[in-house]
Protein backbone atom coordinates (compact mmCIF):
# COMPACT_ATOMS: atom_id res chain seq x y z
CA UNK A 1 0.00 0.00 0.00
CA UNK A 2 1.29 3.20 -1.07
CA UNK A 3 1.70 5.55 1.58
CA UNK A 4 3.28 9.54 2.49
CA UNK A 5 4.34 10.88 5.74
CA UNK A 6 3.58 14.55 6.05
CA UNK A 7 3.86 17.40 8.29
CA UNK A 8 0.20 18.72 8.66
CA UNK A 9 -0.76 21.81 10.41
CA UNK A 10 -3.50 22.49 13.31
CA UNK A 11 -6.64 22.35 11.85
CA UNK A 12 -10.41 22.91 13.17
CA UNK A 13 -13.37 20.73 12.28
CA UNK A 14 -17.31 21.87 12.78
CA UNK A 15 -18.32 18.20 14.12
CA UNK A 16 -21.24 15.82 15.56
CA UNK A 17 -19.78 13.61 17.93
CA UNK A 18 -20.50 10.47 19.45
CA UNK A 19 -18.59 7.94 21.99
CA UNK A 20 -17.87 4.76 21.05
CA UNK A 21 -16.65 1.15 22.50
CA UNK A 22 -15.46 -0.71 19.11
CA UNK A 23 -15.88 0.44 15.45
CA UNK A 24 -18.44 -1.65 14.61
CA UNK A 25 -20.95 0.84 15.33
CA UNK A 26 -19.49 3.63 13.38
CA UNK A 27 -21.28 3.44 10.28
CA UNK A 28 -24.52 3.15 12.05
CA UNK A 29 -23.57 6.57 13.23
CA UNK A 30 -23.41 7.43 9.94
CA UNK A 31 -26.79 6.92 8.93
CA UNK A 32 -28.40 8.62 11.52
CA UNK A 33 -26.68 11.58 11.16
CA UNK A 34 -27.05 11.24 7.32
CA UNK A 35 -30.98 10.51 7.59
CA UNK A 36 -31.63 13.64 9.87
CA UNK A 37 -30.05 15.89 7.58
CA UNK A 38 -26.91 17.01 9.78
CA UNK A 39 -24.35 15.96 6.93
CA UNK A 40 -26.35 17.93 4.51
CA UNK A 41 -26.71 20.99 6.76
CA UNK A 42 -22.87 20.76 7.51
CA UNK A 43 -21.69 20.58 3.79
CA UNK A 44 -23.60 23.68 2.75
CA UNK A 45 -21.71 25.22 5.33
CA UNK A 46 -18.82 24.92 2.96
CA UNK A 47 -18.42 26.31 -1.03
CA UNK A 48 -18.86 23.78 -4.21
CA UNK A 49 -15.67 21.91 -4.90
CA UNK A 50 -14.20 21.86 -1.31
CA UNK A 51 -17.33 20.13 0.64
CA UNK A 52 -15.03 17.34 2.39
CA UNK A 53 -16.75 15.19 4.67
CA UNK A 54 -14.50 14.05 7.81
CA UNK A 55 -14.60 10.97 10.16
CA UNK A 56 -12.21 12.19 13.50
CA UNK A 57 -11.59 10.08 16.39
CA UNK A 58 -9.80 10.42 19.02
CA UNK A 59 -9.44 8.50 22.87
CA UNK A 60 -12.05 8.82 25.26
CA UNK A 61 -12.35 7.75 29.01
CA UNK A 62 -12.94 3.91 29.87
CA UNK A 63 -11.21 2.93 26.69
CA UNK A 64 -13.86 4.59 24.71
CA UNK A 65 -13.45 6.72 21.54
CA UNK A 66 -14.73 9.48 20.37
CA UNK A 67 -15.88 9.95 16.95
CA UNK A 68 -16.84 12.79 15.26
CA UNK A 69 -18.14 13.86 11.59
CA UNK A 70 -17.83 16.86 10.11
CA UNK A 71 -16.15 19.54 7.72
CA UNK A 72 -13.03 21.68 7.89
CA UNK A 73 -13.49 25.19 9.94
CA UNK A 74 -11.27 27.66 7.57
CA UNK A 75 -11.77 30.92 5.91
CA UNK A 76 -14.26 29.34 3.69
CA UNK A 77 -16.72 27.86 5.59
CA UNK A 78 -19.37 29.82 6.75
CA UNK A 79 -19.39 30.15 9.93
CA UNK A 80 -21.52 30.18 13.16
CA UNK A 81 -22.18 31.48 16.45
CA UNK A 82 -21.72 29.71 19.15
CA UNK A 83 -25.55 28.97 20.14
CA UNK A 84 -25.95 28.06 16.96
CA UNK A 85 -23.67 25.39 17.03
CA UNK A 86 -25.23 24.04 20.24
CA UNK A 87 -28.52 24.28 18.83
CA UNK A 88 -27.72 21.64 15.84
CA UNK A 89 -25.28 19.63 18.25
CA UNK A 90 -22.39 20.82 16.55
CA UNK A 91 -19.00 20.96 18.44
CA UNK A 92 -15.28 22.71 17.23
CA UNK A 93 -13.11 19.82 17.12
CA UNK A 94 -8.91 20.80 17.20
CA UNK A 95 -6.94 18.83 15.32
CA UNK A 96 -3.08 19.30 16.52
CA UNK A 97 -0.18 19.71 14.14
CA UNK A 98 2.28 17.12 14.16
CA UNK A 99 3.13 14.32 11.69
CA UNK A 100 0.89 12.24 9.91
CA UNK A 101 0.62 9.32 7.68
CA UNK A 102 -1.47 9.47 4.62
CA UNK A 103 -2.99 6.67 2.59
CA UNK A 104 -5.98 6.49 -0.15
CA UNK A 105 -8.23 3.73 0.97
CA UNK A 106 -9.14 2.27 -2.45
CA UNK A 107 -12.87 0.25 -2.91
CA UNK A 108 -16.06 1.00 -3.08
CA UNK A 109 -17.25 1.30 0.99
CA UNK A 110 -16.04 1.40 4.46
CA UNK A 111 -14.30 -2.00 3.90
CA UNK A 112 -11.45 0.22 2.63
CA UNK A 113 -11.53 1.70 5.44
CA UNK A 114 -11.11 -1.49 7.32
CA UNK A 115 -8.50 -2.67 4.63
CA UNK A 116 -6.31 0.65 5.19
CA UNK A 117 -6.38 0.20 9.09
CA UNK A 118 -5.40 -3.59 9.04
CA UNK A 119 -2.05 -2.69 6.68
CA UNK A 120 -1.18 0.00 8.85
CA UNK A 121 -1.35 -2.06 12.19
CA UNK A 122 -0.27 -5.20 11.18
CA UNK A 123 2.08 -4.20 8.52
CA UNK A 124 3.32 -0.36 8.71
CA UNK A 125 3.56 0.23 12.25
CA UNK A 126 5.83 -3.17 12.95
CA UNK A 127 8.19 -2.54 10.18
CA UNK A 128 8.74 1.02 11.34
CA UNK A 129 9.83 3.34 14.70
CA UNK A 130 6.59 4.66 15.01
CA UNK A 131 3.53 4.43 17.00
CA UNK A 132 0.29 5.04 16.26
CA UNK A 133 -2.25 8.35 17.60
CA UNK A 134 -5.81 8.54 16.35
CA UNK A 135 -6.66 9.73 13.10
CA UNK A 136 -8.91 10.92 10.69
CA UNK A 137 -10.68 10.32 7.53
CA UNK A 138 -11.64 12.42 4.17
CA UNK A 139 -14.01 11.94 2.21
CA UNK A 140 -13.11 14.46 -0.98
CA UNK A 141 -15.79 16.36 -2.40
CA UNK A 142 -14.73 15.16 -5.67
CA UNK A 143 -14.55 11.57 -7.01
CA UNK A 144 -10.60 10.55 -7.57
CA UNK A 145 -10.42 6.55 -9.40
CA UNK A 146 -11.09 4.01 -7.15
CA UNK A 147 -10.56 5.78 -3.91
CA UNK A 148 -13.28 5.56 -0.97
CA UNK A 149 -11.51 7.99 0.86
CA UNK A 150 -7.99 9.14 2.84
CA UNK A 151 -6.43 8.06 5.98
CA UNK A 152 -5.00 10.60 7.88
CA UNK A 153 -3.08 9.19 11.08
CA UNK A 154 -0.86 10.91 13.09
CA UNK A 155 2.70 8.79 14.69
CA UNK A 156 5.11 9.46 16.93
CA UNK A 157 8.28 7.83 17.58
CA UNK A 158 8.01 4.55 19.59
Amino acid sequence: MEYTIVEMQAQKFLVMTKEFIDSASVPVFWDECSESGKIGALLLRRPLGIRDLYGLCRPAADGKFEYGIGILLDVATDWMTADEMNACGYVIWDVPAGTYVTLDCHGDDSEAIDAAWKWFIEEFLPQSNYKLAYGFECYPDHEQDGVFCKLHIPITHA
